[in-house]
Protein backbone atom coordinates (compact mmCIF):
# COMPACT_ATOMS: atom_id res chain seq x y z
CA UNK A 1 0.00 0.00 0.00
CA UNK A 2 2.84 2.38 0.92
CA UNK A 3 4.26 2.74 -2.61
CA UNK A 4 1.13 2.12 -4.69
CA UNK A 5 -0.28 5.68 -4.40
CA UNK A 6 3.18 7.03 -5.28
CA UNK A 7 3.26 4.81 -8.37
CA UNK A 8 -0.26 5.99 -9.23
CA UNK A 9 0.84 9.63 -8.97
CA UNK A 10 3.93 9.15 -11.14
CA UNK A 11 1.94 7.30 -13.77
CA UNK A 12 -0.80 9.94 -13.58
CA UNK A 13 1.75 12.64 -14.42
CA UNK A 14 3.74 10.76 -17.09
CA UNK A 15 0.90 8.79 -18.68
CA UNK A 16 -2.29 10.82 -18.17
CA UNK A 17 -4.00 8.87 -20.96
CA UNK A 18 -4.12 5.81 -18.67
CA UNK A 19 -6.95 6.49 -16.25
CA UNK A 20 -6.48 4.59 -12.97
CA UNK A 21 -7.78 4.70 -9.43
CA UNK A 22 -5.48 5.49 -6.51
CA UNK A 23 -7.02 2.54 -4.66
CA UNK A 24 -6.12 -0.03 -7.32
CA UNK A 25 -4.38 -3.08 -5.79
CA UNK A 26 -1.63 -3.24 -8.44
CA UNK A 27 -0.31 -1.19 -11.33
CA UNK A 28 1.62 -2.02 -14.46
CA UNK A 29 5.25 -1.51 -13.48
CA UNK A 30 6.51 -0.26 -16.84
CA UNK A 31 4.46 2.09 -19.01
CA UNK A 32 5.46 4.08 -22.06
CA UNK A 33 4.96 7.78 -21.22
CA UNK A 34 2.54 9.74 -23.37
CA UNK A 35 5.34 12.18 -24.32
CA UNK A 36 9.13 12.21 -24.21
CA UNK A 37 10.25 12.67 -20.59
CA UNK A 38 12.40 15.73 -19.90
CA UNK A 39 14.37 16.56 -16.72
CA UNK A 40 11.67 19.13 -15.94
CA UNK A 41 8.98 16.44 -16.12
CA UNK A 42 11.02 14.17 -13.82
CA UNK A 43 11.31 17.13 -11.42
CA UNK A 44 7.53 17.52 -11.55
CA UNK A 45 7.12 13.86 -10.56
CA UNK A 46 9.69 14.10 -7.75
CA UNK A 47 8.04 17.24 -6.32
CA UNK A 48 4.50 15.88 -6.52
CA UNK A 49 2.26 15.52 -3.51
CA UNK A 50 -0.77 14.43 -5.53
CA UNK A 51 -0.78 17.94 -6.95
CA UNK A 52 -4.03 18.91 -8.66
CA UNK A 53 -6.02 15.97 -7.27
CA UNK A 54 -8.43 15.65 -4.38
CA UNK A 55 -5.62 13.80 -2.57
CA UNK A 56 -3.29 16.82 -2.66
CA UNK A 57 -1.37 16.60 0.60
CA UNK A 58 0.67 19.79 0.55
CA UNK A 59 1.08 20.61 4.24
CA UNK A 60 -1.26 17.88 5.45
CA UNK A 61 -2.02 14.18 5.00
CA UNK A 62 -5.22 13.19 3.20
CA UNK A 63 -6.58 9.70 3.05
CA UNK A 64 -3.42 8.27 4.61
CA UNK A 65 -1.58 8.24 1.29
CA UNK A 66 2.12 9.07 1.32
CA UNK A 67 3.05 11.29 -1.64
CA UNK A 68 6.26 11.16 -3.64
CA UNK A 69 7.43 14.44 -2.13
CA UNK A 70 7.17 15.20 1.58
CA UNK A 71 8.38 18.28 3.47
CA UNK A 72 11.22 16.31 5.07
CA UNK A 73 12.88 15.58 1.70
CA UNK A 74 16.19 17.40 1.99
CA UNK A 75 17.43 17.22 -1.59
CA UNK A 76 16.75 15.60 -4.92
CA UNK A 77 18.86 14.56 -7.92
CA UNK A 78 18.08 13.91 -11.57
CA UNK A 79 20.78 12.35 -13.71
CA UNK A 80 20.54 13.36 -17.36
CA UNK A 81 22.81 12.15 -20.17
CA UNK A 82 22.28 14.31 -23.27
CA UNK A 83 24.42 13.57 -26.33
CA UNK A 84 26.31 16.88 -26.19
CA UNK A 85 27.59 16.48 -22.59
CA UNK A 86 29.16 13.71 -20.54
CA UNK A 87 26.17 14.02 -18.16
CA UNK A 88 24.28 16.60 -16.16
CA UNK A 89 23.24 16.14 -12.55
CA UNK A 90 20.23 18.32 -11.83
CA UNK A 91 20.33 19.05 -8.11
CA UNK A 92 17.61 20.52 -5.90
CA UNK A 93 19.18 21.50 -2.59
CA UNK A 94 15.94 21.35 -0.63
CA UNK A 95 12.61 19.61 -0.94
CA UNK A 96 11.88 19.54 -4.69
CA UNK A 97 8.44 21.09 -4.12
CA UNK A 98 10.15 24.20 -2.68
CA UNK A 99 13.36 24.37 -4.68
CA UNK A 100 14.71 24.57 -8.20
CA UNK A 101 16.88 22.04 -10.00
CA UNK A 102 20.29 23.45 -10.89
CA UNK A 103 22.58 21.86 -13.50
CA UNK A 104 25.94 20.49 -12.43
CA UNK A 105 27.99 19.16 -15.33
CA UNK A 106 29.82 15.94 -14.51
CA UNK A 107 32.88 16.79 -16.58
CA UNK A 108 33.76 19.96 -14.62
CA UNK A 109 36.93 20.02 -12.56
CA UNK A 110 35.75 22.53 -9.97
CA UNK A 111 32.53 23.56 -8.24
CA UNK A 112 31.32 27.19 -8.50
CA UNK A 113 32.59 29.21 -5.53
CA UNK A 114 29.07 30.05 -4.27
CA UNK A 115 28.61 26.35 -3.45
CA UNK A 116 31.83 26.10 -1.42
CA UNK A 117 31.04 28.78 1.19
CA UNK A 118 31.34 27.55 4.76
CA UNK A 119 28.96 28.68 7.46
CA UNK A 120 25.30 28.56 8.30
CA UNK A 121 23.46 28.23 5.00
CA UNK A 122 20.21 29.29 6.71
CA UNK A 123 21.72 32.61 7.85
CA UNK A 124 20.02 35.33 5.72
CA UNK A 125 23.10 37.57 6.10
CA UNK A 126 25.27 34.96 4.36
CA UNK A 127 25.02 36.57 0.90
CA UNK A 128 28.04 34.76 -0.58
CA UNK A 129 26.51 31.31 -0.38
CA UNK A 130 24.23 29.90 -3.09
CA UNK A 131 22.36 28.05 -0.40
Amino acid sequence: MYNRPRMWDGQRILTPSKKQSITKKSYTLFLKPDKKVSPAKVGQVLSSHFTGTKYSSYGKWKGGYRPINVPTDVESHILHVPKEYAAIQWLAMASPANSVYLPFYTNISDTPSQYKVDGDYQDPTNTKSAY
